[in-house]
């Protein structure tokens, strides 16, 4: 019986001389840090937790990580549609981070009317393709939720808008 080891036994067996280096250490700690900032947003998008806890969250871990807020301020803008979730952003970075959100907003309203003369005119040449074809008429208008140039440009500058969120 002394002839058989348990599958630990043979893992730390050959693990006993491996050692992290500083900078692996760094990179585990920040995406711990990352995880546990997920986390966070995830659970307060879910209104699992308020402002005040994860604010009392930050504090508990500041030693720890003391980058965590601006994690959690990336994570929390990632997370969320700016198309359509802008005063939870607002709210968020305002009750959270106590960040004056004016800035997010103006850069999202910019993003809207270019989004807005985007879309009108792919729309035009939609609506100049369909008559060409001899379609036509006030009720016709372009699907442009099937259209996969639009869907590209739309993804694009949705990417765009939350790198320019990113770095406010």
């Amino acid at each position: 019986m002394s002839g058989i080891r348990s599958t630990l036994d043979i893992v730390m067996e050959r693990t006993k001389n491996l050692t992290l280096s500083e900078e692996e250490k760094e990179k585990l700690r920040i995406e711990g840090c990352t995880k546990k900032c997920v986390s966070l947003v995830s659970r307060y998008l879910a209104h699992i937790i308020d402002a005040a806890a994860i604010r009392s969250q930050f504090d508990e871990d500041r030693q720890e990580c003391p980058e965590m807020e601006t994690i959690f301020r990336k994570e929390f803008i990632r997370a969320l549609d700016p198309w359509r979730e802008k005063e939870t952003l607002a709210a968020g970075l305002k009750d959270i981070l106590a960040i004056e959100p004016s800035p997010y907003l103006e850069l999202i309203a910019s993003a809207e009317s270019e989004l807005e003369k985007l879309l009108a005119g792919e729309t035009e040449k939609k609506l100049a393709a369909l008559r060409r074809r001899g379609v036509g008429g006030s009720a016709v208008l372009p699907n442009m939720s099937r259209d996969l140039a639009w869907k590209e440009n739309l993804n694009r500058l949705t990417a765009s808008l939350h790198e320019g969120l990113v770095r406010l």
